[in-house]
């Protein structure tokens, strides 16, 4: 009989070794859910201390979200400053004590070793998971989007936040039934969406969006494909068109 290609025990060895990892990478989290000003995020946690105008800025973005006014709002804030965080993966830090400052119209790079973090405050940054002031948008250009039922196009379209969200404003407030009141402050709520979607040119978006994807080799069949039919390298320049469509401040 012909041995197999592979050492059975070494890989009986290795399943139970990441089994021990996961086991502990659980434990930790549990752990930093019950610590004050700890975020879990997926494995890592992150804690930073935020500054007393960051907090006031943040519950104000948060009440307002719950009326549904969030995109609104535009911000006076240009710069990203995140002080004095850690971030932790288990028992191990990655970064203690950090602060990053990016002024606005400049380019900054990560620099360091495998393993040293960079992945992982890009997430928590995309995430928001780092208190930076609302009104900035983030978008994290990943390896590839995740494949499911989204047509490549409407994937592209959806990067821009900003506008699906006042899009979903619209039609809600179009279809709703309320008394007169509630009637005269949904017609204000509906009439700033209007103008926010006719200031950023909304109609227009699909076709920049197809303009982009169509630079990077996508027929206007390939546009209207699921993105689960694509393949790694197909659906990473997907995830480039969303953020050459959408320009985020960061």
């Amino acid at each position: 009989t012909r041995k197999p290609a592979y050492d059975t025990k070494k890989l009986e060895k290795a399943d139970s070794k990441l089994k021990e990892k996961s086991e502990k990478r659980d434990q930790a989290n549990e752990v930093a859910k019950n610590q004050p000003h700890t975020v879990v995020l997926d494995g890592p946690s992150v804690n930073q201390q935020v500054s007393k105008a960051l907090k006031q800025a943040s519950q104000l973005s948060s009440a307002m979200d719950e009326l549904g006014l969030e995109v609104l709002v535009s911000t006076k804030y240009t710069d990203v400053i995140l002080e004095n965080f850690d971030i932790s993966y288990g028992s191990k830090t990655l970064l203690k004590d950090a602060s990053v400052t990016m002024v606005s119209g400049r380019r900054y790079g990560f620099i360091g070793r495998n393993g040293l973090g960079k992945t992982t405050l890009l997430k928590a940054i995309s995430k928001k998971q780092l208190k930076i002031p609302d009104g900035i948008s983030v978008l994290l250009v990943e390896q590839e989007v995740i494949g499911d039922d989204t047509l490549a196009l409407d994937s592209v379209l959806a990067a821009d936040k900003r506008r699906t969200k006042l899009l979903q404003i619209v039609n809600t407030l179009s279809a709703s039934k309320t008394d007169a009141d509630s009637k005269s402050n949904e017609a204000d709520i509906l009439n700033k969406a209007y103008v926010e979607l006719n200031n950023m040119e909304s109609d227009k978006a699909p076709a920049k969006a197809s303009k982009i994807l169509n630079g990077l080799g996508f027929t206007s069949g390939m546009q209207n494909m699921k993105t689960r039919e694509f393949s790694g390298g197909w659906r990473m320049r997907i995830a480039l068109a969303r953020a050459l469509f959408c320009k985020p401040h960061l």
